[in-house]
C-alpha cells in the first residue's frame, strides 16, 4: 500500500473483498487487516 509495503493496494482490496464475500463486517475486515499489513511489512 506504499512503497515499504509488500502488498499493493490492489491486493489488498481484493483480499478484503473476499473477506466480505465470506460474510465478515467492516470492523472485522479493516482493523485486525491493517496492524497484520504494518507486521507483515517488518
Amino acid at each position: 500500500m506504499g512503497a515499504k509495503t509488500k502488498f499493493s493496494a490492489s491486493e489488498v482490496a481484493e483480499a478484503m473483498n473476499y473477506m466480505a464475500i465470506a460474510g465478515w463486517k467492516t470492523g472485522e475486515i479493516l482493523i485486525p487487516s491493517i496492524r497484520q499489513i504494518v507486521e507483515w511489512d517488518c
